[in-house]
């Protein structure tokens, strides 16, 4: 056998392992695409608490519920319990911080997200995922609910 064929990998070998490190690499981009989607899932619920606790302290200190405000806009008095620059600009999610009374929602008031279309808009199977982590997982019940195109956490019915 002549020795000079030996010294090497052939073709199919050197494409086999491509094709292995190919593969390695698809799993490894689908975790990280799930890990972060999961990070931007608990960073909007983290400020979504504290968002709701700014609520209900401004209730406690002004015995009023916070006025509806279209989306990114600060409602009247309340800047001054909460970070401005994080309300006005686009949730870890998406869409933007919105707050609604029962004339635009149907509850007495509440703190929620509302996609326009514009960008990155969720489906209520992503949103689903949200209110598991801070109600029931089901959007029609319990405090985080969808309506339209927005998604909203109720402060009181």
């Amino acid at each position: 056998m002549n020795s000079r064929f030996r010294d090497g990998f052939t073709l199919v070998e050197v494409l086999i392992v491509v094709l292995i490190l190919g593969l390695l690499a698809a799993v490894v981009i689908i975790s990280v695409n799930n890990a972060s989607t999961e990070a931007r899932q608990n960073s909007f619920v983290s400020c979504l608490r504290t968002f709701v606790s700014a609520a209900e302290y401004y209730r406690f200190k002004t015995g009023e519920y916070l006025e509806s405000a279209d989306p990114g806009q600060i409602p009247a008095g309340w800047d001054e319990y909460i970070e401005a620059k994080k309300w006005i600009k686009k949730t870890p999610i998406g869409g933007y911080w919105q707050t609604a009374d029962q004339t635009a929602s149907g509850f007495t008031s509440c703190i929620g997200v509302s996609f326009d279309g514009s960008d990155m808009t969720r489906d209520a199977g992503f949103m689903e995922e949200i209110d598991a982590k801070i109600d029931d997982g089901n959007l029609s019940t319990g405090i985080f609910r969808q309506n339209g195109n927005a998604f909203y956490y109720i402060l009181a019915l």
